[in-house]
């Protein structure tokens, strides 16, 4: 096996970042949704975001936290000038949809119970 470790331009290492953040988000919505847990008021605190001014949301159990953090991911992976995410239509952003998909972001969402 071969493998490089390359430079890459900062906005990428900070899509990685913040995706890995949402990431984390949907797993703990979806490990308590399994375990038969719903929400609380404190499910909602937000863990420290590694980005300044980019925080996503924790969802815990709470489905409008997660409906938050689907929002977030909406706006990440398309170009529009449209900031609500149920009527955005836009471009797609290539390269950060291609994060999305190999971090298995689609695979996450998707997954049947």
């Amino acid at each position: 096996n071969v493998f490089s470790v390359q430079v890459v331009p900062e906005a990428h290492a900070t899509d990685c970042v913040q995706c890995d953040h949402w990431i984390r988000s949907i797993r703990a919505f979806v490990g308590r949704q399994a375990k038969g847990h719903g929400g609380s008021a404190k499910d909602l605190s937000r863990p420290r975001s590694p980005l300044k001014g980019r925080a996503g949301a924790e969802c815990g159990g709470d489905p409008k936290a997660l409906s938050k953090v689907l929002g977030e991911l909406i706006r990440f992976v398309t170009v529009s000038d449209n900031s609500d995410p149920f009527t955005r239509e836009g471009l797609p952003h290539a390269s950060r949809q291609l994060i999305l998909r190999q971090r298995g972001v689609l695979d996450l969402v998707d997954r049947k119970s």
